[in-house]
Order: structure tokens, then sequence, then C-alpha cells
């Protein structure tokens, strides 16, 4: 397997990578840990949301949410794709393809 470097140097890849560096910690906070022995994540989360002029939730879970939504509106982080579901062997994805091309045929 081949390493690959990754160069941040530009400000807006900065700041993107501190924003997911914050999410990161936020979700250790969650748990009970701590990403440092300085300043919460839990603080400058809200402040990030703050600026932003979206309302902070004082509820650890709820402020990673709601700010998994601002990284998501701002294009910083994209979510998972949600996975199949197990079951019958059969990809969900799969059934959704037969249907819309069901739908698309008119049948």
């Amino acid at each position: 397997m081949e390493n690959k470097l990754i160069v941040l140097d530009k400000p807006d890849q900065i700041e993107a990578f501190r924003l997911l560096s914050l999410k990161g910690a936020l979700n250790l906070e969650t748990k009970g840990l701590q990403m440092s022995r300085g300043r919460k994540a839990s603080v400058m989360v809200r402040e990030v949301l703050t600026a932003a002029g979206k309302k902070a939730p004082a509820n650890k879970v709820k402020l990673l949410a709601a700010y998994v939504e601002h990284l998501t509106e701002i294009g910083v982080y994209i979510p998972p794709a949600v996975k199949p579901v197990q079951g019958d062997g059969v990809d969900i994805r799969d059934k959704n393809r037969e249907r819309e091309m069901r739908q698309v045929n008119g049948e």
C-alpha cells in the first residue's frame, strides 16, 4: 500500500482541518474523554456556531449534531453514506435502483 502525503497549505484548507479536528474532539467529549488539557472543544464549537449565527445547545450530544449539520452546510464535512441493510443478501441500493427503473419505464 502506498502512503500518500496530503499538504494543507491554503488558509481555507487549514480552517477546514481545524473545524474537523474540533468535531473529533467534541465527539470524544460526548463519551467522557478530553482531547487536551486546554480549552474544552464544546466551548470552542459553541463559539463557532454562535459566530455563524446559529443556536448552540447546552447538551453535548445535541451540540455535536448541530455542529455536524453546520459543517455539512458549509461543505467541510460530507456524512458517510447509509450502509445497506443486511438480511436477505440483496443490497438495498440495488432494490432502490430497480424501483427507480420501474418508475422510469412506467411499470
